[in-house]
């Protein structure tokens, strides 16, 4: 099989190194290494290994709280987790470049503090500070071009490498790595006329389930053959 590409840069080396630059003490530093450990052996979500970018946005995403806090987990009071809920809603806490935190980031790193507390007191205690915390997933409809809209870049488009990606990436629905992930042998050609270009978009290069999807918008079939 294929390697996987992978199209962020989620390398935890990377991230462990930038740990010196985070304003926590330095017995917290260690336990998050100690927790990022667990999680790859699969002790943290019992049963189940996390994979190196999965760990890397628990980095990423641990920052903020443990920063506000500024002091080790067992210490943390509710009153501490309150200052930092409100401070979140708010937008008081942001993101590096001074930018709000989007809603879906928010309830990830209210997600991830549950199960970090949970992992460092213990479920009872972690379960005492942050079980009230809102984690449910906030639904709305997502901006999104019209497909006269992709007929225009289509049609702006200058070879055939930028024709197929706009075609595939708008009738398949693929995600950015399923996309990356294409081999050449997972595009099946339409034999004539009245058949369409079938797509596989494999397990193991997918963040969801694998599939097999037929290319029916109109330009997609001269697209693909080109």
């Amino acid at each position: 099989m294929e390697p996987r590409i992978e199209i962020n840069n989620r390398s935890i080396e990377s991230r462990l190194r930038t740990l010196i630059e985070w304003r926590i003490p330095e017995s917290e530093r260690a336990e998050l290494v100690r927790f990022l450990d667990q999680l790859a052996l699969g002790r943290v979500n019992k049963g189940r290994r996390i994979s190196e970018s999965r760990r890397s946005k628990y980095m990423d995403i641990l920052r903020a709280p443990l920063e506000f806090f500024g002091k080790t987990v067992a210490e943390l009071t509710l009153l501490d987790i309150e200052g930092f809920e409100k401070a979140l809603a708010s937008g008081a806490v942001h993101t590096r470049n001074g930018k709000p935190y989007s809603p879906a980031t928010k309830v990830d790193i209210r997600r991830a503090l549950k199960i970090y507390l949970r992992w460092r007191l213990g479920p009872q205690k972690g379960n005492e500070l942050t079980d009230w915390l809102d984690t449910r997933d906030l639904i709305k409809t997502p901006d999104f071009l019209k497909e006269a809209d992709i007929e225009k870049l289509y049609k702006a488009c200058k070879c055939a490498e930028e024709r197929f990606l706009i075609s595939v990436l708008f009738d398949a629905g693929a995600r950015a790595t399923e996309f990356h992930n294409i081999r050449y042998d997972d595009v099946q050609l339409a034999e004539d006329q009245k058949n369409y270009v079938r797509l596989a978009l494999r397990e193991e290069y997918s963040k969801t389930k694998g599939r097999t999807v037929s290319l029916f918008w109109k330009y997609s079939k001269e697209a693909v053959h080109d």
